[in-house]
C-alpha cells in the first residue's frame, strides 16, 4: 500500500512526489513517457514565484549546474514605448528567473524524487482506477514490459496534463473554461545575445525571447487564433515574416544566429477542474491550466505542489485527508483566481488596447518601482488585484502628471 500514487512525472508530479518522499511517505510516481525526454510544446519559463520554490527545495545550485543562466532584467517593447526593469521581489527575496529545457528540469526533479525514496516507473499507461464503495483506492496500469499491474494507495493524484486520464476517470468537473484564443510559434537559436528577458507587444501579437540551457535562446511570438489559421504551409516563412513586422531589430538579431530546430507551434484552452474528491486529487495543468501567454505553467505547478504536499501529509497524519484535499482546492482557486483571469484576458491579444490601459503604460516611465511591480505581476510576486487596484492605478497616473520640483 502506497501513501500516494502520482500519475505524471514532470514538473507538477515530480515536485509533489519529491516533497512527499522527503516526509518519509511511500510514493509511486508513474509517467507514460520514457525519461529523460523533452516536452516540445513548452517554452519552459520559471518566474520568481517558481524559483523561490526551487530555492526552498535546495535545487537552485543544481539547476545552475546544468548550464542554465539566470535572468535579472526584463524589457517590454510596446512599439514606441519601452519599459525596462527587474521583478519586484516578495518576502522570498528571489530576483531571478530561469528557463531550463524540459528534459533538464523534469529529469532533475525526477532524480530528486528518487533520492527521496520515491518509486518511479516510466513508460506506464493507466488503464483504470480501483474503487471500494465510492472511494478511489488505487489504479491499474500497464508497465513498460506490457504487464498489467494493480497498485493501491491512500490517494491517487493526477498530474498528467490538460488531457488528464485521472480527470477523465474521476469525471472531474471543468469550470471557468476559455477556448483556445491564441497560438504560439517559437524556435531555438545559438549565437544570439539576449541577456534580458524581452517581450514585444503589438496589436494582436506578443513576441518574446529568453536564454535557456547551453547558450541557446528560445524566441517566438503569439498571435490570435484566427490569424494563426492563415499561417499554414510554410510555417518557418510565416514565423520570420511576423518577427520582421513586429521588430526589424528583433528579427535581425535572430537571423544572425543559428536556428537549431524547426519552428514549433501550439496552443491550449484555459480551465479549472475540481481539485479532488474521495481518494483523488489533481495538480498542475490537470487541474488548473492557463494560457501560455504569461509563461506561468511551471511556476504554478511548483506552488501547487507545495500546497498539495502539505494537504496530503497533514491529512494522512490527522486522518482527514478528504477534508484537507477539499481545502487545497479552495485555496488553489483563491490563490490563482485573479491571475487566471488576468492571463485569460491577456491571451485575447486584443488589437485595440483600452484607453485606460494605455494611459497606465504611458505613465509608467520614470516610475521604476512601479515598472518593477508590473513585471512582478507576471512573476506573481505582486498580486494582480494590488497592482491594478483603481487607487494604485490613479496614483501612478497622477504621479506621472505631477511636475518634479527643481
Amino acid at each position: 500500500m502506497f501513501d500516494a500514487i502520482i500519475v505524471g512525472g514532470r514538473c507538477a508530479g515530480a515536485s509533489l512526489a519529491m516533497l512527499l518522499g522527503r516526509q518519509d511517505l511511500k510514493v509511486l510516481l508513474l509517467d507514460a513517457a520514457e525519461f529523460p525526454s523533452d516536452k516540445v510544446t513548452s517554452t519552459h519559463f520559471i518566474w520568481q514565484s517558481g524559483t523561490a520554490c526551487l530555492k526552498r527545495w535546495g535545487l537552485l545550485d543544481k539547476l545552475e549546474a546544468t548550464n542554465c543562466p539566470s535572468h535579472q532584467n526584463y524589457v517590454l517593447d510596446l512599439g514606441g514605448l519601452e519599459l525596462r526593469g527587474s521583478v519586484r521581489a516578495n518576502e522570498d527575496g528571489m530576483s531571478t528567473s530561469y528557463a531550463p529545457r524540459r528534459h533538464v528540469i523534469d529529469n532533475l526533479l525526477v532524480e530528486e524524487a528518487k533520492a527521496a525514496g520515491v518509486e518511479f516507473k516510466h513508460g506506464c499507461k493507466v488503464l483504470g482506477l480501483l474503487t471500494e464503495d465510492d472511494r478511489i483506492v488505487g489504479l491499474r496500469y500497464r508497465n513498460m514490459q506490457g504487464d498489467t499491474v494493480e497498485a493501491h494507495a491512500k490517494i491517487v493524484v493526477g498530474a498528467d496534463g490538460i488531457n488528464s486520464t485521472i480527470a477523465e476517470l474521476t469525471e472531474a468537473e471543468t469550470y471557468n473554461h476559455h477556448d483556445k484564443s491564441q497560438q504560439i510559434f517559437f524556435s531555438y537559436f545559438k549565437g544570439a545575445e539576449f541577456p534580458d528577458v524581452e517581450f514585444y507587444s503589438r496589436p494582436g501579437r506578443m513576441g518574446f525571447a529568453w536564454a535557456t540551457n547551453d547558450g541557446e535562446v528560445v524566441a517566438g511570438f503569439c498571435c490570435r487564433g484566427a490569424d494563426a489559421k492563415t499561417m499554414t504551409g510554410d510555417i518557418d516563412g510565416h514565423y520570420w515574416k511576423e518577427l520582421e513586422a513586429m521588430s526589424p531589430t528583433f528579427h535581425a538579431r535572430l537571423k544572425s544566429a543559428t536556428q537549431t530546430v524547426p519552428v514549433r507551434t501550439g496552443g491550449t484552452p484555459s480551465f479549472m477542474r475540481t481539485a479532488g474528491g474521495k481518494g483523488w486529487a489533481l495538480i498542475g495543468d490537470a487541474g488548473l491550466n492557463m494560457d501560455p501567454v504569461t509563461a506561468s505553467g511551471i511556476s504554478n505547478a511548483f506552488i501547487q505542489a507545495e500546497m498539495l504536499a502539505e494537504a496530503i501529509a497533514s491529512g494522512l497524519k490527522d486522518s482527514d485527508l478528504d477534508q484537507k484535499v477539499s481545502a487545497f482546492g479552495e485555496a488553489r482557486d483563491a490563490r490563482f483566481g485573479p491571475y487566471f483571469a488576468f492571463t485569460a484576458d491577456l491571451a485575447r491579444l486584443d488589437p485595440e488596447v483600452p484607453e485606460e490601459v494605455m494611459q497606465l503604460f504611458m505613465s509608467l516611465p520614470g516610475q521604476q518601482d512601479d515598472i518593477d511591480a508590473y513585471f512582478g505581476v507576471f512573476a506573481q510576486t505582486v498580486p494582480v488585484m494590488e497592482f491594478f487596484d483603481p487607487a494604485n492605478v490613479t496614483r501612478i497616473i497622477t504621479n506621472a502628471a505631477t511636475p518634479i520640483d527643481a
